[in-house]
């Protein structure tokens, strides 16, 4: 009975190292985790500044990229996209349209809003962007098969569902123990 005592002492002791190596080991991931995300946003921030415009600017001209319409979209459709409030569609659109990467048109019966649609000069210039970017990333992840990359993001989104649920879990703990002390 002894020994088995001891063992669960020197157990516990191990249990105890190995949770803080744990623990030391998922503080590195997501500091790593986070600086892979911090260089990703810096270079996806590449290609607006290259075209002299931010990053909300190149996400509108994205969605529109998205929606690939001929005839262009709604401001509302846009900003139900981007799930930001229309007056920023429309102030955005014009700066965008003075740069020549958008043609809007007026207000009719079918759109209230006006319609909004990519310029040819904006899909030329996105067209060469997307070469240089789509060689960029060829390097990046050249050891990377697609099988890979796959099985990466699958464990990726699924990490990111426990973090997202997690989240809310602390928040809602380190708001009941906020409470209990007031």
């Amino acid at each position: 009975m002894g020994k088995k005592g001891a063992t669960s002492a020197s157990d516990s002791v191990a249990a105890d190292i190995g949770d803080a190596e744990d623990a030391a080991q998922i503080q590195d991931f997501l500091w790593k985790l986070g600086s892979i995300g911090l260089s990703a946003e810096r270079l996806e921030n590449v290609w607006p500044s290259k075209l002299g415009i931010s990053r909300q600017q190149w996400m509108l001209l994205l969605v529109l990229l998205d929606l690939n319409q001929a005839n262009g979209a709604t401001i509302a459709q846009i900003a139900d996209l981007l799930g930001v409030n229309p007056s920023f569609v429309t102030s955005q659109s014009k700066a965008l349209a003075k740069l020549g990467f958008l043609i809007c048109r007026p207000h009719s019966i079918n759109a209230p809003g006006g319609l909004i649609s990519l310029s040819a000069r904006f899909r030329e210039l996105f067209e060469a962007l997307s070469r240089r970017r789509e060689r960029l990333y060829r390097t990046v992840f050249s050891e990377f098969g697609s099988g890979d990359l796959e099985r990466l993001t699958a464990t990726l989104v699924e990490l990111d569902a426990k973090m997202e649920k997690a989240a809310r879990f602390a928040e809602r703990d380190i708001d009941d123990s906020m409470n209990e002390t007031n």
